[in-house]
């Protein structure tokens, strides 16, 4: 079916991923195909290779092609995970170049601890990460990772 290719590229393209087994679920689905827009609603989860990815409402807005994804907003409980990183949000923007975690976003990594932040701007090609707060980044290390750190010094 055209509409689930839709979904698979955006969503492959936002967890930046691979092909291989994948599943994505929502309470309600809507496409647009005059506009080439996909809007994904109630509890969306999308898997993909260890990767999750939750939100309340993805939209997909595709290129006129129809085949490629252009863009991809995430809003409501945004949580993303994989073995290695857990972020939450309240809203998360692709474009295709780069993936935008903003409001309230808390990542949790097995190799740094807890990361507080306004907003994160994770570049896709070059892996550039920006990290901006109103006030200040908040940083917690675990105990065990802090000692790890100061080992390598």
């Amino acid at each position: 079916m055209k509409q689930n290719y839709y979904i698979v590229t955006a969503i492959l393209l936002l967890l930046s991923a691979s092909v291989n087994a994948f599943d994505v679920k929502a309470d309600e689905a809507q496409f647009d195909t005059k506009k080439k827009v996909c809007h994904l609603v109630g509890n969306v989860i999308a898997k993909l290779n260890g990767k999750t990815f939750m939100a309340d409402k993805i939209v997909i807005h595709m290129e006129k092609n129809g085949r490629e994804a252009k863009k991809v907003v995430a809003t409501g409980n945004v949580h993303y995970s994989d073995e290695k990183i857990s972020v939450t949000a309240k809203r998360c923007e692709s474009n295709m170049l780069s993936v935008t975690f903003s409001k309230d976003v808390v990542v949790e990594g097995n190799d740094y601890g807890i990361l507080k932040a306004d907003r994160i701007v994770y570049q896709l090609k070059t892996g550039m990460v920006n990290i901006t707060s109103k006030n200040r980044v908040k940083f917690m290390l675990d105990s065990c990772i802090e000692k790890k750190l100061q080992k390598k010094k």
